[in-house]
């Protein structure tokens, strides 16, 4: 299942991101003179991919998605803050590769495979967590009978 989830979190992640990207585009070409525009560029590329993630892994696949409204939350606020740190480390990867006749445009990928790449650690993570957890306490319920 977990590769299912992660093969539909890179499509609809990094998806999500290229739509975020260029609304990033948009927002950070109406913003004054003197504004940076890499952090606009970024947060909006990995809200994007952090959404279109966390959408994918949680897709109805196994009937009990978004049952915990906290813990939802949670997890989305959590792979939120992951996809703008995988951007932004992202971002400066690609800054520092000068381009070449593949890659063209370095910043743009790195931030939108860092920010991809960051959000589907992240629910990886959580999704080994939780079953970890819960072969724990399975463990520890029958120890107890």
């Amino acid at each position: 299942m977990i590769i299912v989830r992660l093969a539909m979190g890179m499509v609809v992640g990094s998806t999500l991101a290229i739509i975020g990207y260029a609304i990033g585009w948009i927002l950070a070409l109406s913003v004054p003179e003197g504004v940076p525009r890499i952090p606009i560029l970024i947060s909006m590329t990995g809200l994007g991919a952090a959404i279109g993630t966390y959408l994918a892994w949680y897709f109805n696949i196994d009937g009990d998605s978004f049952a915990n409204k906290k813990m939802t939350t949670l997890i989305l606020s959590i792979t939120i803050i992951v996809s703008l740190i995988g951007g932004t480390i992202g971002h400066n990867y690609g800054a520092q590769d000068e381009g070449h006749r593949v890659r063209r445009y370095p910043e743009i990928q790195g931030t939108i495979w860092g920010s991809v790449g960051g959000a589907n650690l992240m629910l990886i993570t959580s999704q080994i967590s939780v079953f970890a957890v819960g072969l724990a306490l399975k463990k520890r319920e029958l120890t107890q009978k």
